[in-house]
């Protein structure tokens, strides 16, 4: 089974780190992190697109890793999900790390 793993810098302190799993040219399995990258060198995902539970969706995390929202996109197969979460982070990712330090 094919893995492919990369990131896409958006800043300095911020990446798109993108897994995913490949069968007979379809997308199986993926994660897409938005990290943040705080001024001392610690990470944080402040948010992840998966396919855990066998359904692609959306979680939203809080400084610990606790899970505070999950959103279900239960009409995209995980091929589109995939290019949709990658989209989303790079369009969004500002407000993403907004929200996160606001609740740090």
């Amino acid at each position: 089974m094919p893995y492919e793993s990369f990131r896409i810098y958006l800043r300095d302190d911020c990446y798109i780190a993108v897994e995913f799993f490949i069968v007979k040219s379809l997308v199986v399995s993926f994660v897409v992190r938005l990290v943040w990258i705080r001024s001392d060198g610690e990470e944080f995902t402040v948010a992840r697109y998966d396919t855990a539970h066998g359904t692609a969706h959306r979680d939203i995390v809080g400084k610990t890793g606790r899970l505070l929202n999950k959103t279900w996109l239960f009409d995209m197969g995980f091929e589109k999900a995939l290019t949709y979460s990658v989209d989303d982070f790079r369009k969004h990712y500002e407000n993403y790390i907004k929200v996160f330090c606001d609740r740090l």
